[in-house]
């Protein structure tokens, strides 16, 4: 279930099919709301009708009832495939904020939410509780908060 509140400033271009400011919309599983998506702006492309997604949060919700936070500078929203990529423009890092306190960083950032997975090639930073963690590639599983780092990996430990 989809539900997608928006605000009343709305238009058009010639490659989105509606624009909105203040974008927000959720998916809920049984009843629970399963991840929302907020947006400084949002435009629906007419081409392919993916969601082109600025300044934005994404909030994942585990059966448990923890959270994860992905927040970046753009993002490309696929409704059909439930797929979402997040990227930096220069700005902040994408960051991915773990309810444990962890802190995940990275320049792009694709979530699949078939099967709860977050991936990038790119340089990643984990920190958290005593350790900084660098490394490049990685995959998540977002719903029980596992991190894997692909390769060339570094981690530094430090007494709490």
């Amino acid at each position: 279930e989809k539900k997608a509140p928006v605000s009343a400033s709305t238009q058009k271009t010639d490659d989105t099919e509606v624009s909105i400011r203040n974008f927000n919309m959720e998916e809920s599983e049984n009843g629970k709301t399963s991840w929302k998506i907020k947006a400084d702006h949002a435009e629906k492309m007419k081409e392919d009708g993916r969601i082109k997604l600025h300044n934005l949060e994404l909030v994942l919700f585990t059966k448990e009832g923890k959270k994860v936070v992905v927040t970046g500078d753009e993002g490309l929203y696929d409704g059909e495939k439930k797929e979402m990529t997040v990227t930096r423009k220069g700005g902040e890092p994408t960051r991915v904020l773990f309810d444990n306190g962890y802190l995940l960083t990275t320049t792009t950032l694709h979530w699949t939410d078939a099967d709860k997975v977050a991936r990038t090639d790119d340089p990643v930073t984990l920190e958290g509780k005593g350790v900084r963690l660098t490394g490049v590639g990685m995959r998540a599983r977002l719903d029980i908060q596992q991190v894997e780092v692909k390769s060339n990996v570094k981690a530094v430990i430090r007494k709490q």
